[in-house]
């Protein structure tokens, strides 16, 4: 985070936040931290396609759409010699949450109930 980075980067803690978000506006640090970002993304192969798939494929897991297999790519049986096939409602809940939120689909929202005090300082015009 930009603070925690300020702060490593040798300023004070007092002063870290407003600095670290601050310099989030320079284009010359903005451009190096997504530079970085990109070749560490290029370097473990993983970026939105992938997160994307797999969350997908968890999805059809989770609901037995597809069955259980073994590293070797074979379908697992139990001891009758049965596919296995299983179901996991928390998984594919949070999967789905995850992909809900890539989406756009839900949306945090914050209720506010009281009064709101609304105080307007004019400046003062020398005539």
């Amino acid at each position: 985070n930009a603070t925690q980075a300020a702060i490593r980067a040798g300023y004070s803690q007092k002063t870290a936040r407003s600095i670290g978000k601050e310099n989030l506006t320079k284009l010359d640090i903005r451009d190096a931290i997504d530079q970085a970002l990109a070749e560490r993304a290029a370097k473990v192969e993983v970026d939105q396609q992938y997160v994307i798939s797999r969350l997908v494929e968890v999805v059809e897991r989770c609901l037995q759409r597809r069955p259980v297999m073994n590293i070797t790519g074979k379908q697992v049986q139990d001891e009758d010699g049965k596919n296995l096939w299983t179901f996991n409602a928390v998984g594919a809940n949070k999967a789905l949450e995850l992909l809900g939120k890539h989406q756009g689909m839900f949306v945090d929202r914050v209720v506010h109930g009281g009064a709101l005090e609304l105080i307007v300082t004019l400046p003062q015009v020398d005539r």
